[in-house]
């Protein structure tokens, strides 16, 4: 379902940002970056399936342009809180602490998810 396809991106991305903190093994390395090669596709194209099919077309113009402002617009805050992080606790922290955020979305948004999958499985334009 696309609910848990969300959920494995959220999984696979937060496992990753873990990976990276924790361990100097290049295997597991890999490993991690190959998570975050699957997760970040995955979450792109079912989000965008999911807000293509959920969103009214009157609205989906101004939707995306609220998602593209709060997506994009938060980069730079991010990078901001990184190099800070990265300058008083050390480059490691970095991916930790991003794979702590995304675990916590992980179990913040399980409503969401559940929504989600209740919403994609009725007919369209219901």
């Amino acid at each position: 379902s696309h609910g848990t396809s969300m959920r494995i991106a959220v999984v696979a991305y937060a496992t990753q940002g873990l990976l990276l903190g924790f361990t100097t093994l290049i295997p597991l390395i890999v490993f991690a970056i190959l998570m975050g090669g699957v997760s970040d596709p995955t979450w792109n194209v079912v989000s965008a399936t999911v807000r293509q099919r959920l969103v009214d077309d009157r609205i989906f113009g101004r939707m995306m342009t609220a998602y593209l402002f709060i997506a994009w617009g938060l980069r730079p805050v991010g990078a901001l809180v990184g190099g800070v992080v990265a300058e008083n606790w050390g480059p490691q922290w970095v991916p930790l602490l991003g794979g702590v955020i995304v675990g916590s979305m992980f179990v913040l948004a399980r409503p969401m998810f559940r929504r989600i999958d209740a919403a994609m499985a009725e007919p369209a334009g219901s």
